[in-house]
């Protein structure tokens, strides 16, 4: 509370906790960070280990917008850090999660082929959508999913697709799972 002049108190306004790409753990969600995230991905990017193959992913958190112009931007904060819980307990063991953007999400998903990969991914998906139909003021929150293979690729390419698949499952109206139309692997680049 900040006093006023005649002993009032006002209420201090919401402030929502930025987002920092630069650092290693989120504060907000307690996942790791963008840094940590990019080194994954290049290392992923490197291996193929017997059946499983790593795929790359980028989550859109949809309806936090809303949330926050309805409740505040703390409530949207709270939303966001229990959309990151659900994702994260609904992750097999050995994918990995990070928060890399305001309301994104990365993900790396050991799975033999892509539709073991999509899921996997849908599965994380639905259990948004449970969070969300169990919490009436965060009804809006969803989960959109863009996915490319990552195996022996260019890591940055590998992004940009699950990156361009994201795009698509957003204009298909939130909440799907969208594999990268690209499924031939990139040239080596040099030196690798």
């Amino acid at each position: 509370m900040v006093p006023l002049h005649g002993g009032r108190q006002k209420a201090a306004p919401e402030v929502a906790r930025p987002f920092d790409a630069r650092a290693r753990e989120d504060a907000l969600t307690g996942l790791h960070g963008h840094p940590w995230f990019a080194d994954d991905v290049r290392g992923a990017s490197r291996r193929r280990r017997g059946t499983e193959n790593p795929w790359v992913a980028v989550a859109a958190i949809e309806g936090l917008a809303t949330i926050a112009e309805r409740l505040g931007p703390i409530a949207a904060d709270g939303a966001l850090r229990a959309a990151a819980v659900c994702v994260h307990d609904a992750l097999r063991s050995g994918d990995k999660l990070a928060r890399i953007g305001e309301s994104r999400l990365g993900l790396i998903v050991d799975a033999p082929f892509g539709d073991e990969a999509m899921a996997a991914l849908e599965r994380i998906g639905r259990s948004v959508r449970t969070l969300a139909s169990s919490r009436p003021e965060w009804r809006e929150l969803s989960l959109s999913i863009g996915v490319a293979p990552l195996w022996h690729r260019d890591p940055e390419q590998a992004l940009d697709q699950a990156l361009e698949a994201l795009a698509r499952a957003r204009r298909h109206g939130g909440g799907a799972v969208r594999l990268s139309t690209s499924s031939r692997p990139a040239p080596p680049r040099d030196g690798a």
